[in-house]
């Protein structure tokens, strides 16, 4: 788990020397499609899975719990700070 947040801060880093190229602008095309690249990898071995294909039934449910809380607590969040931090005339932000 280190190597991989050290992974990501190093990249931080270097993004962050590297921000005033125009050229490196465009990665984040390039980073949609790998995602995509990757979600479709994913899927294609996750069916090829007879085992993992078997048991989806029983782990169907628990998924959708577990991304149904996590949709609701981002948004719960996400109300949250907006009304403590962005909303205008209570300290916060204003837009005017």
């Amino acid at each position: 788990m280190l190597i991989i947040v050290l992974i990501l801060l190093s990249g931080i880093g270097v993004g962050y020397l590297l921000r005033r190229f125009r050229w490196l602008q465009r990665v984040d095309v390039t980073i949609l499609l790998t995602i995509f690249l990757l979600l479709f990898i994913l899927g294609w071995s996750v069916g090829g899975n007879s085992y993992l294909l078997e048991r989806l039934p029983s782990c169907g449910g628990e998924a959708l719990l577990l991304a149904m809380s996590a949709m609701v607590g981002s948004a719960v969040m996400m109300a949250l700070v907006y009304y403590f931090f962005f909303r205008s005339g209570r300290g916060g932000r204003s837009d005017e």
